[in-house]
């Protein structure tokens, strides 16, 4: 076995959306770029929206598009909706409840897994293993930007994994975790607006500071919960704010600064490696590398497969295209869609994984 290549429904939102590509011409462009895993956000893809109650006839046409492109179902998307209800929360029976229906979609649509949202309460999750074993399907609850693997919240639920001694429960490293610096898009997007471009570069440069060092620390993240995060923003966020405040900073640079990003030294998936059971490579624009071929600027993905290659990663990468929301400004007069994005980025993995070994990693960057 060996690492192969797919891509999340996520990918062709705007073409979807847009009445220009149906379910099947999704499976399609997937499979005319080559990949052979087909990952769902269900909510997005069932048409009518009614993804909780599926017809006999939308399961039937789901397999038939499958084998007829050749593609397998990898993972369904799954949400934690805990605010269903205007002025309450969801009580963890109805958590509970409502995971046992996503786990039953699943399993019908033959998902190998699905992917749970890091606001996922602990307790619930850990609850949810053994509905996840009746059913044969994994819970993998993802590792999102800006949270990490060496946070207390991740190895908590990896704890709880060892204590279940179950093969149906892990984690879905997204590749926004290995953020080499603030997106080419929002700087490119800031200074459009107005924002000083001085300012937008030292904060580029200062992201790859705090990121390498990051990177060579080993240390646990104690106080590093989803919550936290998402407030704070990634390490080193909060002095890089005040810098850039005392240097003249407005909304427009520090938007960048708190943007959700972060850097996970690579070398650190192969200490949980025994845990992954599906991978989000998240990217958000492929851009010609000067050889015939492409790049991504702004992820880290051709540290990250070698990483993955050379320590005996066997599942797949599902590419998620997640670049639209940019490419609506009215600066981008040329607007690259979500199949010929999947394209190349696959091109660039496949580029990657026919490399020889070339031995012993860096930590950071490529």
């Amino acid at each position: 076995m060996a690492i192969k290549l797919g891509a999340s429904s996520y990918s062709y939102q705007d073409e979807y959306a847009l009445g220009l590509m149906t379910l099947e011409d999704t499976m399609a462009a997937l499979a005319a770029a080559g990949g052979t895993g087909y990952e769902a956000i269900l909510e997005q893809m069932v048409p009518g929206g009614n993804f909780m109650h599926l017809s006999d006839e939308f399961v039937g046409r789901w397999f038939d598009g499958l084998v007829k492109y050749g593609l397998e179902p990898t993972c369904a998307d799954i949400f934690d909706d805990f605010n269903l209800y205007r002025g309450r929360t969801l009580t963890e029976r109805e958590q509970l409840n409502q995971m046992k229906h996503y786990l039953s979609v699943a399993q019908r649509l033959g998902f190998q897994s699905v992917r749970v949202l890091c606001n996922t309460p602990l307790t619930v999750l850990e609850k949810a293993i053994p509905m996840a074993e009746d059913y044969g399907v994994k819970l993998g609850l993802e590792i999102h930007a800006p949270l990490s693997m060496k946070s207390r919240w991740a190895i908590n639920w990896m704890e709880m994994i060892d204590r279940a001694n179950t093969k149906y429960a892990g984690i879905i490293p997204d590749f926004g975790i290995f953020g080499l610096r603030p997106l080419t898009l929002n700087v490119d997007k800031a200074i459009r607006a107005g924002a000083d471009p001085e300012l937008c570069h030292f904060i580029v440069e200062e992201y790859k500071k705090n990121a390498k060092k990051r990177a060579e620390s080993n240390q646990i993240l104690e106080h590093a919960s989803p919550e936290e995060m998402m407030h704070r923003g990634a390490e080193g966020s909060v002095e890089l704010e005040e810098k850039v405040r005392e240097m003249g900073g407005g909304p427009l640079e520090l938007e960048l600064v708190n943007a959700r990003l972060s850097y996970d030294n690579p070398l650190w998936l192969v200490e949980y490696m025994d845990k992954i059971v599906h991978i989000h490579a998240k990217f958000y624009e492929m851009v010609p590398d000067g050889s015939g071929g492409y790049t991504d600027p702004n992820i880290d993905t051709e540290t990250v497969v070698r990483v993955l290659r050379d320590n005996g990663y066997d599942g797949y990468l599902s590419s998620e295209y997640e670049g639209q929301g940019f490419f609506r400004d009215p600066g981008f007069p040329e607007y690259p869609d979500g199949p010929e994005q999947i394209r190349r980025h696959h091109i660039m993995i496949r580029k990657v994984l026919s490399e020889p070994y070339v031995g012993k990693l860096r930590s950071y960057g490529r």
